[in-house]
């Protein structure tokens, strides 16, 4: 994709991109530049692979996103990056529930949910794991991981995405997130174990 194909699009005679002034081009492409990249990624961790597919995804996500502050306004968006990221992250669900019926979830009591700053020491220890040696390692076991607990600790630990974000990137809720990034943890902690990495 690259940003190229995303301004070849819009610079075409029928696109309307051509009626922006040139500090609202420049603002987009500085966008394009800032999250092309970690859209990608995401996008293609939260697929299994980078592939063109994904780079459609992003490309249809800046697409949408051009076509949101053509019609309302750049004021329109107040976090630019939460919404490119919840964008990405629902074009690939909607994709998901098109291809295979997505499971559904009983409704549980959080009990014993771990705080946010149990959670952060988590995230620090597999952080440290992810940036050493073992990293590769631990990106393989977060592609072991059930698609809903993959989703949220690539948010979390690979974006650096808070709970709050995760919650408004993805549409749930924060108990639930937590819940998910809790059973994530363990299981990538046992396949880590197994392997002999911790």
């Amino acid at each position: 994709m690259r940003i190229y194909s995303v301004l070849a699009i819009l610079e075409k005679p029928s696109s309307d991109f051509q009626d922006h002034n040139l500090s609202d081009k420049e603002r987009f492409v500085s966008l394009l530049e800032q999250f092309e990249s970690p859209l990608l990624n995401y996008v293609g961790r939260l697929m299994g692979s980078l592939n063109s597919e994904a780079e459609d995804f992003v490309q249809d996500t800046f697409l949408k996103f051009h076509k949101k502050i053509k019609i309302d306004g750049w004021e329109s968006i107040d976090s630019p990056s939460n919404w490119l990221f919840r964008v990405a992250h629902n074009l690939v669900m909607d994709a998901g529930r098109k291809k295979t019926v997505e499971k559904k979830f009983k409704e549980f009591k959080v009990k014993n949910t771990p705080t946010a700053d149990d959670l952060e020491k988590e995230f620090n220890q597999l952080d440290i794991l992810v940036r050493e040696e073992a990293g590769k390692k631990a990106l393989e076991a977060l592609q072991q991981l059930p698609e809903e607990e993959k989703r949220v600790l690539l948010l979390k630990i690979i974006q650096g995405f808070t709970l709050k974000e995760i919650s408004e990137i993805t549409g749930e809720k924060i108990g639930k997130i937590a819940y998910r990034i809790n059973k994530g943890l363990e299981k990538m902690y046992s396949i880590l174990k197994k392997s002999g990495i911790v």
